[in-house]
């Protein structure tokens, strides 16, 4: 199946522009492909974050409240190469990344409870945790919504 949805993305990625994609291993490779969609008309905004860490700088982004979501997609290089990526999107849709920013970005804004799950997978799961206990009223929805998921009809 990751074979299909790799050929369908570089078809749709190839399509916006660029000369190749670069695929690394991706494991959002099936969610992009078959939900992304071009991040156009967007400012990007460059702050400071880890060089070639992207997943990490964009869930400390989300977690200390200075995105609205956590993005994960495809963005076009310099030298018109598609490569895995993930960057932040603020309240009014302006990326937040950390390196000169791309020519072009494709991909997916990830939902709250799963852009914890993101955070875990990419820091540490103590240091999440210490984000949601300094910022309660922030993370209270998402802390509710998966009660709700987990909770049980009796």
């Amino acid at each position: 199946m990751a074979a299909s949805a790799r050929t369908r993305l570089r078809h749709i990625l190839l399509r916006i522009g660029g000369t190749d994609v670069d695929f690394i291993e991706d494991p959002y490779l099936q969610v992009i492909a078959d939900a992304g969609a071009p991040f156009d008309n967007t400012d990007v905004r460059i702050m400071r974050g880890r060089p070639n860490e992207c997943h990490r700088n964009a869930a400390l982004f989300w977690l200390k409240g200075k995105s609205a979501a956590i993005a994960i997609g495809y963005y076009l290089g310099p030298d018109y190469v598609w490569r895995q990526h993930s960057w932040g999107v603020m309240g009014d849709g302006t990326i937040l990344d950390t390196h000169t920013g791309g020519r072009q970005y494709f991909g997916v804004r990830v939902e709250p409870m799963e852009a914890i799950k993101f955070a875990e997978d990419h820091l540490c799961v103590a240091e999440v945790l210490r984000f949601l206990r300094r910022n309660p009223e922030r993370f209270k929805p998402i802390i509710d919504e998966a009660r709700k998921a987990l909770s049980f009809p009796v």
